[in-house]
């Protein structure tokens, strides 16, 4: 028998393709759908929004954030809230990436009344919060967001919460009457000074000079103090941060022909109190001071039974 011989088969290799990585396309901005506030989104509580500002622009009519410190006011995007119930409303942006300023107006018609701004809700954040703010049914609140960060915007997160509020009750007694109630029995004030009273009985006469930086509601409960220097050039601070409802202070100089207004405040910074900061005021002047109640949300939020009025004054030599 002949001999068989193995020839072994041969392979030739094929050149495989090595994997190519695929890039992930990087998603690019769009500009926010609440760009402009004509476009305001409306918002409901509780809920969080988290959207991209960084294509987000600023109009030319877009309203101040008064509580901006410095550097630019850019990016702005718009809400609306609309309560459902009155209630106090609390706004912050805690978690955006970038530094926030925010502020609420009331909105009517075409018209906005500003009502709070905060900027840097505490030392070393660079995030907005507004905190129980009094809301009522039927109106509309524009809420604004702004970047007031150089390097742009970023990363919004706006988180609305709040709580409707209801009644504390509060024990009867009968109210003393208020001796400063009427403008001509204005109480004579030195300084420096403190002075803490019961004001629910105050009225508001005919008669009352209007404090012209009313924004809000109306101007009741007024209580009237008298101040007259006794030094040349003195500057004169009054503040009413004792107090437990919304106040608007307002100081006129008296002479015989009537009043001249000096000045008037109603919720500095981000607080519901008044504050006059450094008036120059001169001995041989006599200077009448009036607080109000500027309470636009009613006795659900600010008890009158629970209204204070403190007023701590303070000149020194200009």
């Amino acid at each position: 028998m002949g001999s068989t011989s193995y020839v072994a088969p041969t392979f030739t290799p094929s050149n495989t393709p090595t994997p190519t990585h695929t890039p992930t396309a990087t998603p690019t901005p769009i500009i926010p759908d609440n760009d402009d506030r004509a476009n305001a989104r409306s918002v409901k509580r509780p809920t969080t929004v988290v959207q991209n500002t960084t294509r987000a622009t600023i109009e030319q009519d877009d309203p101040n954030f008064p509580c901006r410190l410095g550097g630019p006011q850019s990016h702005t995007v718009w809400f609306v809230f609309e309560p459902d119930a009155d209630q106090l409303l609390t706004l912050n942006t805690r978690d955006s990436t970038y530094d926030t300023l925010m502020t609420v107006w009331l909105q009517d018609g075409s018209g906005l009344s500003h009502l709070r701004c905060n900027n840097d809700y505490q030392s070393g954040v660079r995030q907005a919060r507004i905190d129980n703010l009094p809301v009522i049914i039927g109106n509309t609140y524009l809420i604004g967001v702004a970047s007031n960060d150089p390097n742009g915007a970023g990363t919004l997160s706006l988180q609305i919460a709040g709580a409707v509020a209801t009644a504390t009750p509060t024990a009867t007694h009968t109210p003393t009457p208020v001796p400063n109630d009427d403008k001509a029995s204005a109480q004579p004030i030195k300084q420096p000074t403190a002075i803490s009273m019961d004001v629910r009985r105050a009225t508001i006469e005919q008669d009352d000079p209007i404090f012209t930086c009313q924004l809000l509601g109306p101007q009741s409960h007024t209580v009237w103090y008298v101040y007259t220097p006794s030094l040349p050039q003195q500057v004169l601070t009054l503040n009413t941060a004792g107090s437990s409802y919304d106040t608007i202070m307002g100081v006129w100089r008296m002479h015989s022909g009537g009043l001249d207004p000096k000045a008037c405040n109603n919720d500095y910074g981000d607080v519901r109190q008044a504050r006059i900061d450094n008036l120059l005021v001169d001995a041989g002047e006599t200077y009448l001071i009036g607080i109000a109640a500027n309470d636009a949300i009613g006795d659900w939020a600010a008890d009158l039974c629970r209204y204070r009025s403190c007023a701590y004054s303070h000149a020194h030599t200009h």
